[in-house]
C-alpha cells in the first residue's frame, strides 16, 4: 500500500466487500445508503490506497482485477474480526425488526416454514418473514444481498456458501381419500400395474436439472398433446389440491403428503423407490455467516427441524390413509 493507507476505513472495507457483490456502482450506492458521487468518490480513493484500479467497465457492469479478489477477501476476513471485537455479549431477537427473506418453493411451508413461525413470532415479535421465490436468480440474489436464506437441495452449491441439511424424506405415492386405489390394495401392496394405470399429476420444479421422467417432480416439459399425465403445475401445494378433485396419483415427499393430511385427509398407496430421496438445506452466502440476526434464525430452523446438529434420521413412512385414524391403515 503507499501512505495513504492511513485511509483505510471500516466505511471503505463494506464499500469494497459490497460492490465486489454488485459489480455496479449504483447498486452498490443504493445497498449502501449513500449517494453515487460518494461512491465514485470511495472507488478513486481505494483505487490510490490498493495502486490499483481494482475494477473495470464490463457491460453494464464492473468486472474485479485479480488485485480486488485478493483485496475483497481480505477485506472480508478484517470485518469478520472487527464484528466479534464489537459484537454485543448476547443477542436479544425481542430488538430485531428486520425482515429474513427465505427463498423457497411452495412445498417449503407446510414442512420447513410452519414448524419455524410460531417460535420466530413469540420470540421476534417486531421481526418478519418473506417468502421468495426459488429460481435460478437464488444464488445471485443470496450473494447481492437480496435475500438473506434458502431452503432447496444443496447439489453443485459454490465454494463461497454454506449449507445445513433440514430432513431426509422419500418419496410417495398419493391419492384422494376414498380413491379407487384403495381397494386394489392386496396385504398392504398394490401392484405396478393397477399403479400405472391411473394418470397423474405432473409438478414441474423449476430450476431443477435432473433428467424428466413422467409423473416424478422435475423440469418436464408441457406436452401438446396429454397422455398419462393429466395435470401439470409448478406449485406444489396447488397440486394436492388439485388431487383431491380428480382420480389422478400424485408423487410427493412423504413429509408434505404427512403435513398435508392434517387439513384434509389423503391416501399414501406406496413408497416410490426409484425417486430419490429429498434432500433440502438452509443455505446462506458466506459473508453472511457472522450475521447474529441471521445466525439465531438458522438455529431456529436447526432445532425445530433436526433438534440438533447430529446426523439426520431418514423419515418413516406410514401407508394407508393419513389424517383420518378411523381409516384403513396398511403399516
Amino acid at each position: 500500500m503507499s501512505g495513504t493507507d492511513n485511509q483505510l476505513s471500516r466505511e471503505l472495507l463494506v464499500f469494497l466487500t459490497t460492490l465486489y457483490e454488485q459489480r455496479h456502482l449504483g447498486r452498490t450506492a443504493t445497498r449502501l445508503s449513500i449517494s453515487l458521487p460518494k461512491a465514485s468518490r470511495l472507488l478513486a480513493e481505494a483505487r490510490i490506497v490498493f495502486e490499483d484500479p481494482l475494477y473495470t467497465r464490463f457491460g453494464h457492469g464492473l468486472a474485479p482485477t485479480a488485485r480486488a479478489h485478493e483485496v475483497t477477501a481480505q477485506a472480508r476476513r478484517v470485518l469478520e474480526e472487527m464484528a466479534k471485537l464489537f459484537a454485543a455479549e448476547t443477542f436479544d431477537p425481542a430488538a430485531m425488526n428486520r425482515v429474513i427473506r427465505i427463498s423457497a418453493l411452495d412445498n417449503a411451508i407446510p414442512i420447513m416454514i410452519e414448524p419455524v413461525l410460531e417460535l420466530f413470532m413469540k420470540k421476534a415479535p417486531k421481526a418478519g418473514i418473506a417468502i421468495l421465490p426459488h429460481d435460478e436468480h437464488t444464488l445471485l440474489k443470496l450473494r447481492a444481498g437480496e435475500a438473506d436464506l434458502a431452503i432447496f437441495p444443496a447439489v453443485n452449491l459454490p465454494a463461497d456458501f454454506v449449507s445445513v441439511p433440514l430432513l431426509r424424506t422419500p418419496y410417495v405415492y398419493a391419492v384422494r381419500a376414498g380413491h379407487p386405489l384403495e381397494g386394489k390394495v392386496q396385504n398392504g401392496t398394490l401392484s405396478m400395474q393397477d399403479l400405472e394405470a391411473c394418470r397423474r399429476i405432473q409438478i414441474c420444479v423449476h430450476p431443477d436439472t435432473d433428467d424428466p421422467i413422467e409423473g416424478v417432480p422435475g423440469p418436464a416439459e408441457i406436452p401438446l398433446k396429454a397422455g398419462r399425465t393429466m395435470l401439470w403445475t409448478e406449485y406444489w401445494l396447488g397440486a394436492v389440491r388439485l388431487m383431491h378433485r380428480t382420480d389422478a396419483v400424485l408423487i410427493l415427499p412423504w413429509r408434505t403428503a404427512k403435513a398435508l393430511s392434517e387439513e384434509r385427509p389423503l391416501t399414501v398407496l406406496a413408497r416410490a423407490e426409484s425417486v430419490p430421496w429429498l434432500e433440502p438445506s438452509l443455505i446462506w452466502h458466506a459473508h453472511t455467516t457472522l450475521d447474529t440476526g441471521l445466525e439465531w434464525v438458522r438455529s431456529l430452523f436447526i432445532s425445530a427441524l433436526r433438534g440438533s446438529l447430529r446426523p439426520l434420521e431418514p423419515d418413516e413412512v406410514r401407508l394407508g390413509r393419513l389424517g383420518d385414524d378411523s381409516a384403513l391403515h396398511w403399516s
